[in-house]
């Protein structure tokens, strides 16, 4: 790759279908593939632009584009054409990707009541519910200790600098009981009024 590489770009380029040329300055296109940090090879599209300058130093700038995964810009007009790959092109790809995502939800808890004060949009549907309707049994349990270490630590005056982590948590998503489990973090804060929330940060 790197010989044929050399050998295209101190190619002199002759005018096509007639055209006049100026010899002092040309351009071409052509593909190669490259390597990277990881010993991965892709494939690039060479942009090359060979002028001269006035006291005859031949100089050359080079575009790079890859086009992996995308359509070549040039087609049939690079100097080495080379099939275009029957995939998918990179947006149905990254539509794809992103519906199935797993997106941030946040779900803000009320410690002094032990009910849902709001949720992302995704979950709106358990504002207002009982923590024992929205977590299983595991879940109740793990907020009733976090409440009580919350309030030691704010006896400490140390709450600022806490961040608490949880794992395989059931949460219901609705009245028949289906549950899944989620992990993420939970994050202490104060309501205006001074009542202490607490903020899950999780994905699903």
């Amino acid at each position: 790759e790197a010989a044929r590489a050399m050998e295209i770009l101190g190619r002199e380029v002759d005018g096509r279908d007639g055209d006049e040329v100026d010899p002092s300055v040309s351009a071409n296109v052509f593909h190669t593939r490259l390597v990277d940090t990881y010993s991965s090879r892709f494939r690039t599209e060479v942009f090359q632009v060979r002028y001269s300058k006035i006291d005859g130093g031949v100089r050359h700038l080079i575009g790079l584009r890859d086009f992996t995964d995308q359509l070549s810009l040039a087609g049939r007009n690079a100097t080495d054409e080379i099939p275009e790959p029957r995939s998918r092109s990179r947006t149905t790809q990254q539509e794809e990707s992103e519906s199935t995502a797993p997106q941030l939800t946040l779900l803000e808890l009320d410690l002094q009541e032990m009910v849902v004060n709001s949720a992302s949009a995704s979950l709106t549907q358990m504002v207002g519910r009982s923590v024992e309707e929205v977590f299983t049994s595991d879940g109740v349990e793990l907020f009733r200790n976090a409440k009580r270490e919350l309030a030691v630590l704010e006896e400490r005056e140390a709450l600022h600098e806490t961040t608490l982590y949880f794992g395989s948590l059931g949460l219901r998503l609705d009245q028949s009981g289906t549950s899944v489990q989620i992990a993420g973090t939970m994050e202490p804060t104060w309501s205006s009024k001074g009542e202490l929330r607490l903020v899950l940060c999780f994905q699903m």
